[in-house]
């Protein structure tokens, strides 16, 4: 493992370096679209600009490193792979990190918490956006269960299904409240 203290890289670093192992090298691009197909089931997905502040971060750290591509069509493409110290320091964050709280982000419910500046019927066709949404993502989650192999992703995905289902049901609840 890398002489320096890794143990305060923030949570953003971490999915970093889990995109990249075992997977071998990818470019910044690469790492936000397998983002967005994976860890934003489940966490979130970072932007493209935080990827790119946590590669140089990393690389900064030697738990990555990169190789430039030659040039193939208008520029040359930058790919970033882990090192074995960014496996020691990504294993050693699985094995002994300490757990955040879980902390629901959810602005259907932050607007109902402030919808008494708003009609009901308003806040009411706002929470059904809501569900229609929680729903596209129930869908999408349960497609890409589908069509995973991995074992710990399918577990994943499938806890995450779990909570969507919870999601659908608590938002149908809740726009049915508010047009009673």
């Amino acid at each position: 493992m890398s002489n320096r203290n890794t143990t305060w890289l923030p949570t953003t670093a971490y999915a970093v370096l889990g995109l990249l192992s075992p997977r071998g090298e990818r470019t910044a691009y690469e790492l936000k679209q397998l983002a967005d197909a994976t860890i934003a089931h489940v966490y979130w997905a970072p932007a493209q600009s935080a990827i790119y502040t946590e590669l140089q971060r990393l690389e900064g750290l030697g738990l990555v490193e990169h190789r430039v591509e030659p040039e193939t069509e208008l520029r040359s493409r930058r790919l970033y792979r882990i090192t074995p110290a960014g496996e020691d320091a990504l294993r050693a964050w699985v094995r002994d990190g300490r757990f955040e709280a879980a902390v629901t982000k959810n602005t259907a419910l932050l607007r109902t918490l402030y919808g008494h500046v708003v009609e009901r019927h308003e806040l009411a066709a706002r929470v059904d956006e809501h569900v229609a949404w929680a729903q596209e993502q129930l869908e999408r989650l349960e497609a890409t269960l589908a069509s995973t192999q991995e074992p710990l992703r399918r577990l994943v995905l499938e806890w995450a299904i779990e909570r969507a289902h919870g999601e659908l049901a608590a938002s149908r609840r809740l726009s049915e409240t508010l047009r009673e």
